[in-house]
């Protein structure tokens, strides 16, 4: 008899390895891009500031914290986040051009830039494991909580393409601000991923998109895999509103979490300090976050780890840990809303799936039936 995994937090479910797996959610900043990189930049052109106004007494240019608050004032955090030249633009305004020191400073500059392009930079293997995903018919959808333009621009630019996408749910921006996606066709600002854009207007962990995507796709909370490195993530997957508890109820839970380790822990001390000094009393970034509550749940075989992120997630498929298939329905896109679509779809199964054995290193607690 083939081997089982034993998941303890998931109501005492077995499941049968390998998993069948026909929705994947993922998330986009720190998931699939390292976009706190962007962080990093603030913190660099932070501690330049701050050099400089301890070098002047204070009288040419402006601290530190007095930069954070000029930021936020000035660009607000999805634009600190999500549009580094503007951040660039203001440090330069910024400079104290009598430092006889300014030509090192400026080289801060350029360290800043190199931080901000990897940003954009897609994760290795998410490439990928997109193609082998949508090649076996596999519903994919984004989900992350920054606005729709912010979400598009830094998907396009990092090179993610859309056709291996189902679905892309992004927060609405103002309606003065919000670009105008045309059902059926990209609109001028939203390339090929027009088509798939869902706007919306609540706050992940909200597991609206998820609760859609399985009613109309038929799926099952284990055959659904929620991908992502912070908390939200772990939250929407599991179905935990920390506004009404904290407690864990595997009824509630909406998907198997699949952790990427590998973006949590990209997250350095500097950019996690940053957003922290400049979102207080937000969501934590990091691994040591996600772990925390992890442990504190009692959940820890309950997820999937992903140490080396997409590269790991590749190996499970091709290990034969997980199978990829198409769900019995496929909804689509119109109207910028999910819908039901054409049931008749065949199913597929991926081409990476293998009768190799099952590997030691499983990242879930295997035993023999």
């Amino acid at each position: 008899m083939s081997p089982k995994t034993i998941f303890p937090g998931i109501a005492g479910t077995q499941l049968s390895e390998p998993l069948d797996i026909k929705v994947i959610v993922l998330d986009l900043d720190g998931t699939l891009v390292p976009t706190y990189k962007t962080l990093a930049s603030v913190a660099a052109t932070q501690d330049s500031l701050q050099r400089q106004f301890d070098a002047a007494g204070g009288e040419t240019c402006m601290s530190g914290a007095a930069w954070q608050s000029h930021l936020m004032r000035t660009l607000g955090i999805q634009n600190i986040l999500h549009r580094p030249e503007q951040v660039f633009r203001e440090y330069m305004r910024s400079l104290d051009y009598g430092n006889p020191a300014i030509s090192e400073e400026l080289a801060t500059l350029k360290d800043a830039k190199t931080s901000a392009h990897q940003s954009y930079e897609l994760y290795s293997g998410a490439a990928d494991f997109l193609r082998v995903a949508s090649k076996a018919g596999v519903f994919g959808a984004i989900y992350t909580n920054s606005p729709d333009s912010h979400a598009v621009d830094r998907s396009k630019r990092a090179g993610l393409d859309p056709d291996h996408l189902s679905a892309f749910y992004a927060k609405k921006l103002c309606d003065e601000d919000s670009p105008s996606w045309k059902e059926g066709a990209a609109s001028s600002n939203g390339g090929g991923f027009g088509r798939i854009v869902i706007p919306y207007t609540y706050q992940k962990p909200d597991p609206t998109p998820l609760h859609e995507i399985a009613r109309l796709t038929g799926a099952s909370p284990d055959q659904i895999l929620v991908i992502g490195e912070g908390l939200s993530d772990l939250r929407v997957a599991l179905g935990i509103d920390p506004s009404k508890s904290r407690e864990y109820d595997p009824k509630s839970r909406n998907a198997i979490f699949c952790f990427q380790e590998h973006g949590a822990n990209d997250i350095s001390p500097a950019e996690r300090d940053i957003n922290n000094q400049l979102r207080p009393g937000k969501e934590l970034l990091g691994a040591e976050a996600v772990n925390k509550e992890i442990d504190a749940l009692g959940i820890n075989d309950s997820i999937i780890r992903l140490p080396k992120g997409f590269e790991t997630l590749l190996d499970l498929i091709d290990s034969g840990f997980i199978r990829l298939s198409s769900p019995a329905f496929v909804p689509v896109v119109k109207n910028n809303q999910l819908t039901a679509g054409d049931s008749d779809k065949p199913a597929r199964s991926s081409p990476r799936a293998s009768s190799h054995p099952m590997a030691s290193s499983s990242p879930f607690h295997a035993l023999p039936s």
